[in-house]
């Protein structure tokens, strides 16, 4: 399986999601510049991946953030329905892939160009890496 269409995949995944606005695959800081994003959004950034002979390993972080209010006061109630979206989101990729591992979340709360509050989690996802290439 590619790259693209793991990406894919959790793309629809994630915009399956009742609690889900938007999908971004890239870096986080780079919230700042995407004109689509509705929020609640999960943001998708690669990290390192690792290849091997049958399989390969995609290392991504998975963040879910969303606006805070003025007095912050919607912080606990984000970063609760943070945790809640990517466990479910997690859950249902296990039941789509090979093997994935994801065994923490941490809760944050940045200021980008808006001050968001969310989590995110790291997680690796094993696929076959056979048969997938296509040369002209």
């Amino acid at each position: 399986m590619t790259l693209l269409k793991t990406i894919e995949i959790i793309n629809d995944v994630a915009m399956a999601h009742p609690l889900v606005n938007s999908f971004n695959e890239g870096n986080i800081y780079d919230i700042n510049s995407n004109t689509n994003n509705i929020y609640p959004s999960i943001i998708l950034s690669q990290a390192p991946h690792n290849l091997g002979t049958n399989t390969n390993q995609f290392n991504f972080n998975i963040f879910y953030c969303d606006r805070l209010t003025e007095n912050r006061d919607n912080r606990l109630l984000i970063q609760s329905n943070a945790i809640i979206v990517l466990t479910e989101l997690i859950n249902r990729l296990r039941e789509i892939f090979l093997n994935i591992n994801a065994n923490t979340i941490t809760t944050f709360h940045d200021r980008f160009s808006d001050e968001l509050a969310g989590a995110y989690s790291t997680i690796n996802i094993e696929v076959p890496n056979i048969g997938e290439c296509f040369y002209d």
